[in-house]
């Protein structure tokens, strides 16, 4: 890989000399000089424009653009089409979805600058448009860039694609239990927590429950807790087992508050049909009082702490957004962190469709009953 420029021009002058046209001529074959990337990085020590050499590492045509060696390749430049930062907690394990173009099975994603200290537990790729990243995260906060090679052809080529996008935050739980958060609730617009009028609060040891109305009327919206569609926020809920059939995810500011059909004017809920069976995921298919759902039948019953967590990722948008139950070991904030026991996990869909700007944490609880609602998360 020593040689230089000069030196393939003259080859290429012999060859031209010794050539029979339209048919190859015994061993008269023009061949790049060649190496390995190593062999190439020391050998190479004044590397010119427009040197052309052969890397045997990555099976590539590389060439000099007067600042670093740049593989000619066939293969399409991928991009990220997303405008959003994917922003995880810190000690947990993420379902990222990343939108894009130019996605093939052999697509490869790293997450670099500084040096990611998680673990990629895998990369899916979904379509020529998605790939759905599946990450574990440390206890080191801050913001990375993402990475994504066809062949050693890169997103980041177009300047700023992926940079910054991933980035590890920590957010506080907020305490549902008594002498946990200091919450205002009731019906009046300016407090926290705000339900239909005729229903009432209350909280023990164990959690926070709701009295004076049933499901499908029933509605509880945590608006203090509200942020704008677009954000691409992470909710995390921390519930005990239900008594009987209620919903739990997003709501929105839009919602009919006289309707007896809530299922319908959420954005997107996890639907549990029974004290032992998620049936799926219910809301709206895209204007608010029509149904959406998704069916996705999964047993309660293999969790013997009777703790659940729910995630709804990317605010819970179809398509992009990922809906995920854990069973959690215990009811102590020490396991609220905990994905260890994933019951379910799904991309949200079907014929869901949610889509309003003003959304926030929403529950369509049972008239009183032992289930408690323990803790609840934006990030």
């Amino acid at each position: 890989m020593k040689h230089n420029i000069y030196t393939i021009f003259l080859t290429l002058i012999f060859l031209s000399t010794n050539s029979v046209y339209g048919a190859f001529s015994g061993n008269y074959v023009f061949q790049l000089e060649s190496g390995t990337q190593v062999e190439r990085d020391i050998n190479i020590t004044a590397p010119q424009l427009g040197m052309i050499i052969f890397n045997t590492t990555t099976n590539t045509i590389e060439h000099y653009d007067g600042t670093s060696w740049v593989a000619n390749t066939t293969s399409n430049m991928p991009y990220i089409t997303d405008t959003f930062t994917y922003v995880v907690p810190p000690n947990s394990t993420n379902i990222i979805g990343i939108n894009g173009e130019n996605f093939t099975p052999s697509t490869t994603v790293s997450i670099i600058n500084p040096t990611f200290t998680g673990t990629i537990n895998s990369t899916t790729i979904v379509n020529p448009k998605k790939i759905e990243l599946n990450v574990t995260t440390d206890a080191t906060l801050g913001t990375h860039d993402i990475v994504i090679s066809n062949n050693g052809v890169l997103n980041t080529q177009w300047a700023g694609n992926g940079v910054g996008m991933f980035d590890i935050q920590s957010f506080t739980w907020i305490d549902l239990r008594a002498g946990g958060a200091a919450i205002t609730a009731g019906n009046a617009p300016g407090n926290d927590i705000r339900f239909r009028a005729g229903m009432s609060m209350s909280r023990d040891a164990n959690g926070m429950f709701f009295t004076g109305s049933n499901p499908w009327s029933a509605w509880v919206k945590f608006e203090s807790l509200g942020w704008t569609r677009g954000a691409n926020s992470i909710l995390e809920w921390i519930f005990t087992q239900p008594t009987a059939a209620m919903m739990i995810g997003i709501g929105s500011t839009a919602t009919n508050e006289t309707s007896n059909s809530q299922f319908a004017q959420a954005e997107v809920q996890a639907y549990f049909s029974a004290s032992t069976t998620l049936w799926g995921l219910y809301g709206n298919n895209g204007t608010v009082g029509n149904t959406g759902s998704q069916s996705n039948n999964t047993s309660l019953g293999g969790c013997a702490s009777n703790v659940f967590k729910a995630r709804f990722t990317n605010d819970g948008t179809a398509g992009s957004g990922v809906f995920t139950l854990y069973c959690l070991p215990s009811a102590s904030p020490t396991a609220w962190n905990d994905v260890s026991n994933v019951l379910t996990t799904l991309t949200i869909g079907g014929t869901l469709n949610p889509g309003q700007a003003n959304i926030m944490p929403f529950i369509i609880p049972n008239n009183g009953g032992v289930q408690r609602f323990i803790a609840v998360r934006v990030q």
